[in-house]
C-alpha cells in the first residue's frame, strides 16, 4: 500500500505538471496485465489507484476551470490548427493527419527539417490517394500488425511494449482521435519518442546476441559501436546547429522560413520582427525604409497564403503607417476590423492614421470604441 501510494502521488504530480500523462491510463495497466502479471490482484489494485487519481486531477482541473468561468470548450482557431478549418471534409481532415503522423515518424530517424512552426500552409492538405498518406498507413498498419502477432506468440513481449507505448501517447496529440490546439508541433513527439527510444535500444540488445547481457558488453560491441557513434556524432551536430537556430526570434524566423516558405504565420512573424528591428534598432533613415518594405513584402505574402488573417492585416497596417503610406495602413486595417471587429489594436492603429491625417474627430471616435472595450474588459 505505501508503494501504491507512492505510484499513485507520483501520478498525481505527473498529471498536474503535463496532462498528457492521462495516457498512462492505458500505459499502466498494460504493464501490470501483460508485463508484470504474476500477481492479478495487484494489477487490479494499480489499475484502480491509477483511475481514482486520473478522475481526482479531472475532477480538479473542473472545479478550477469553472471558478474562472473558463470551462467551456473554446473553438480552436484556424491559425493554430488549420485542420480546423470550417468547412473542411471530414475525409480531408483525416488523411492529413495521418500525413502528420508519419511526418513524427520520420523524425525520429531523420530529424530534418526542424521548424518553430507547422501553421497553415507549412503541411498541405492531404487525400486518401495521396503517395504520403499511403506509405503513413501502411507504416502504422505494419506496427500493429507486428504487435499483434508478437503478443500472441508471447504476452510478455517488450518489442510490442515499446510499439504500443509509442502508439498511445502519439494517439493523443495525432488530431485523428479529436483536434488539439496545433496541426503538429516537434515538442509532441517528445513522450512517444520514449517508446523509440526503448525500441531502438532492443533492437541493439538483439544485434548483440543473448549471451552478452550487461550494459558494458553490449556498449562496446562492434555493432552498437558502429550503429551509435555516427548516429550520435550526426544528431549531437544536428542538435548544437538547431539550438543556435533559437539564439533570437529573428535567427529562428529568418531560417525556418527558408524551409516553409509558405506558411502563412512565419510570413507574419518575419514582418514583425523586421518592422520591430527598423524601429528601435536601425537608425539610418535609407536602412530604416529598406528594412521596412522588407517587412511589407513578408506581411503581404502572409496574407497572399491566408487572406483572413486578422493580424497580418495589422502588421501590414502598421508597416504601411511607418513608411507614411496612410491610405494602404487604412485599407489593411479595416480589412483586419472586418475580420475582428473588436480588435483593439485595429481600432488604435486607425485612431493613429487619422491623427497623423489630422482627422481629429475620426481618431477621437477610434481611441473612444479602444476606451469603451477596455472598460468592458475590466468589469
Amino acid at each position: 500500500m505505501k508503494q501504491l501510494s507512492a505510484g499513485s502521488f507520483c501520478f498525481l504530480l505527473s498529471f498536474l505538471a503535463k496532462e498528457t500523462a492521462i495516457t498512462f491510463l492505458a500505459i499502466i495497466p498494460l504493464i501490470f496485465f501483460l508485463y508484470m502479471n504474476e500477481n492479478k490482484k495487484r494489477a487490479v489494485y494499480i489499475t484502480i489507484a491509477t483511475t481514482l487519481t486520473a478522475f481526482i486531477c479531472l475532477m480538479a482541473r473542473f472545479m478550477v476551470l469553472s471558478h474562472y468561468q473558463a470551462n467551456n470548450i473554446s473553438e480552436i482557431e484556424f491559425m493554430d490548427n488549420a485542420l480546423a478549418k470550417p468547412g473542411l471534409p471530414y475525409g480531408t481532415r483525416i488523411a492529413t493527419a495521418i500525413l502528420i503522423s508519419g511526418d513524427y515518424a520520420k523524425l525520429l530517424f531523420i530529424p530534418y527539417p526542424l521548424i518553430c512552426d507547422y501553421s497553415y500552409n507549412s503541411i498541405p492538405f492531404a487525400n486518401f490517394n495521396d503517395s504520403g498518406v499511403i506509405m503513413s498507413i501502411t507504416f502504422y498498419f505494419s506496427l500493429v500488425f507486428f504487435c499483434v502477432i508478437r503478443l500472441l506468440n508471447g504476452r510478455k513481449d517488450y518489442y510490442a511494449f515499446s510499439i504500443l507505448f509509442f502508439l498511445i501517447t502519439l494517439s493523443l496529440v495525432s488530431n485523428i482521435l479529436f483536434l488539439i490546439g496545433t496541426t503538429m508541433g516537434e515538442r509532441l513527439l517528445f513522450f512517444p519518442s520514449a517508446g523509440f527510444c526503448l525500441l531502438m535500444a532492443l533492437l541493439l540488445e538483439k544485434l548483440v546476441g543473448e549471451k552478452e547481457k550487461t550494459a558494458w558488453q553490449i556498449i562496446k560491441h562492434p555493432g552498437v559501436l558502429w550503429t551509435l557513434i555516427p548516429a550520435s556524432v550526426i544528431y549531437v551536430f544536428i542538435t548544437i546547429n538547431r539550438n543556435n537556430n533559437w539564439s533570437n526570434n529573428y535567427t529562428l524566423y529568418s531560417t525556418d522560413i527558408k524551409k516553409s516558405p509558405g506558411n502563412s504565420r512565419l510570413n507574419y512573424f518575419m514582418a514583425i520582427e523586421l518592422n520591430d528591428y527598423s524601429a528601435n534598432e536601425e537608425k539610418d533613415p535609407v536602412k530604416q525604409t529598406a528594412i521596412r518594405e522588407e517587412a511589407k513584402d513578408y506581411a503581404k505574402k502572409a496574407l497572399a497564403i491566408y487572406p483572413g488573417y486578422a493580424n497580418a492585416n495589422i502588421i501590414a497596417g502598421i508597416v504601411f503607417f511607418n513608411l507614411g503610406q496612410y491610405d494602404s495602413s487604412l485599407l489593411y486595417l479595416h480589412k483586419a476590423l472586418a475580420i475582428n471587429p473588436g480588435n483593439a489594436v485595429a481600432n488604435n492603429d486607425i485612431g493613429n492614421v487619422f491623427y497623423e491625417l489630422g482627422k481629429m474627430d475620426s481618431a477621437k471616435k477610434y481611441q473612444e470604441i479602444v476606451q469603451k472595450n477596455n472598460q468592458a474588459l475590466v468589469r
